[in-house]
């Protein structure tokens, strides 16, 4: 029996298999339109996980891996994974890799052990694949890219984080299948994620340092607990002992909410750089805020470990770079004004 996955089971191998294939199915296309309740959310908080959806385009293709079970005991666990979703035949299309013995993660499980031979198929067989019914309770459907993001970046349930599950998803096609173009994949990463740093206060300066912060965010903010995910081995990490776990943690941010009597809301970008051009307070410019935040974040792309060619440019979103863009604008304006 084949299996072909497309989303967790990508890299969440928890199941014994005798033969993994890289490859794609025709005619569907990957989306985060079903709700999960029971992995990456719960019934009062639900998550987004990928399920497909027919493609007007009968060529389109959905990359993933097919694994072949002989184990009626892991079939079983298999089916009990994956029970909202309904099982579909599907023809899956193999495509020999460089390396095939490269796991799609790190992972150091026991069961996901790969086992090429000679025997594995080279054209085109029939794989179940589970997908999820779209006139199922679980089925959300087509919506807002930013509402799908923030919804997948503020959801957790037994499983993990949703966001870890999209960063896993999206590494596992940047690694494997980087000459692929998922758009709605990719664009959701990069809206999904807001990059920064985190700082561990030692036990002995937890109040001090607590009371500053509270006094420094006064103005709207409060603070939120909210799942980190380090890059381990990014260059401007500082650490006491040198090491940096792998594994996403727990920390508090400190966020303005909707809520709040200081929260502005969206405008134009004309109006906001307008605004952030004027206005001076006593610890500065608010120009220098916005160009000093850009630096900063271009710092940590120009240094970002790099998994592909253009790793770094996630880190710098839209929004950011076109106020900077528009703020420096100003300031040519007012400079050739003067002259």
């Amino acid at each position: 029996m084949w299996i072909f996955g497309y989303g967790s089971l990508v890299w969440k191998v928890d199941f014994p298999y005798t033969s993994k294939l890289i490859g794609y199915i025709e005619g569907y296309e990957r989306r985060f339109w079903q709700a999960s309740i029971d992995h990456r959310g719960t019934p009062d908080k639900p998550g987004r996980v990928v399920t497909l959806v027919p493609s007007s385009n009968s060529r389109a293709r959905v990359w993933g891996v097919s694994y072949k079970l002989e184990d009626e005991e892991a079939i079983s666990r298999l089916m009990e994974r994956e029970k909202r979703y309904s099982q579909v035949n599907l023809t899956f299309f193999p495509v020999p890799l460089s390396n095939p013995s490269t796991d799609a993660t790190s992972s150091s499980s026991k069961v996901d052990t790969c086992r090429w031979s000679a025997s594995v198929p080279t054209s085109s067989f029939t794989a179940v694949t589970y997908i999820g019914p779209q006139n199922g309770p679980l089925f959300l459907g087509e919506a807002n890219l930013d509402a799908i993001a923030h919804q997948i970046a503020t959801a957790s349930g037994p499983s993990g984080s949703n966001v870890d599950y999209l960063f896993k998803l999206a590494q596992f096609m940047r690694i494997h299948l980087s000459h692929v173009q998922d758009e709605h994949l990719f664009q959701l990463e990069i809206a999904a994620v807001v990059w920064g740093a985190a700082y561990k206060i030692g036990d002995n300066e937890v109040d001090e340092v607590v009371s500053h912060l509270d006094e420094r965010e006064v103005m709207g903010y409060h603070k939120v607990p909210i799942m980190f995910h380090p890059v381990w081995n990014h260059p401007l990490n500082e650490t006491t002992n040198g090491t940096i776990s792998e594994k996403g943690f727990e920390v508090s941010m400190y966020y303005g909410s909707e809520e709040n009597e200081h929260f502005i809301g969206e405008a134009g970008i004309t109006r906001m750089a307008q605004d952030i051009w004027e206005c001076v307070g006593p610890s500065g410019s608010n120009k220098d805020y916005l160009f000093n935040l850009c630096n900063a974040m271009r710092q940590i792309a120009t240094l970002l470990p790099n998994d592909g060619d253009d790793a770094g440019h996630f880190i710098l979103d839209e929004h950011l770079v076109t106020l900077e863009s528009a703020v420096r604008e100003l300031d040519k304006m007012e400079q050739q004004q003067s002259k």
